[in-house]
């Protein structure tokens, strides 16, 4: 009987602490590239308490998780260079791009590369640096991920982040209504970040 009130207690506190934080994440198409996939997250407080992501893991399962880094230092430097070079490239600034930018270091965004980044000293809103989320609001994060060998490991639309399952992006497929024959068709959208698969 203690053993059943034991794991009662132990079910219903996992389900408390998921509640605690609501966590929505998404890739920023604009930031991310066939390789390179900008995450964003939304991460609100649920409580009247101060909460404290530690230990931050973020997994794509096995098999992915052998072929994908989250890019820091130097590499995160140089990516935030080439989202600079791409949006000169376009002529503007739009509101993905600013918000991408205002995340990095000024120093990193007046196109210095000579930053050191520590778990302690990553740039403002990166999911490394963060940890204290304030009672009743909702913070942004973001990460860069590095990936290769897509084929590997196949398409990829959820990863874990402290053992908490999230979606980032809608379903692969969609389905169409052909104007000329009238038949229905799957049709594969075509996502910049894995592109290859």
């Amino acid at each position: 009987m203690k053993k059943l009130i034991l794991t009662a207690l132990l079910i219903t506190s996992i389900f408390a602490k998921a509640d605690e934080l609501t966590i929505k994440a998404e890739i920023n198409k604009e930031l991310s590239s066939k390789y390179l996939a900008f995450f964003e997250l939304d991460i609100k407080n649920n409580t009247q308490e101060w909460q404290n992501l530690k230990d931050k893991k973020v997994s794509f399962g096995a098999n992915a998780d052998k072929n994908i880094e989250v890019i820091q230092g130097k590499k995160l430097a140089a990516y935030f260079e080439y989202i600079k070079a791409k949006a000169k490239l376009k002529g503007k600034m739009d509101t993905l791009f600013s918000m991408g930018l205002s995340m990095i270091s000024p120093m990193a965004s007046m196109g210095s590369t000579a930053i050191s980044y520590t778990k302690e000293d990553m740039p403002e809103g990166h999911l490394y640096r963060n940890s204290l989320i304030p009672p009743g609001v909702t913070v942004k994060m973001f990460f860069v991920i590095s990936s290769k060998n897509h084929k590997d490991y196949g398409y990829l639309n959820s990863f874990k982040f402290n053992k908490q399952d999230l979606e980032f992006r809608e379903a692969q497929y969609s389905t169409k209504k052909n104007i000329v024959t009238g038949d229905i068709e799957d049709i594969k959208f075509q996502y910049i970040w894995q592109s290859d698969i």
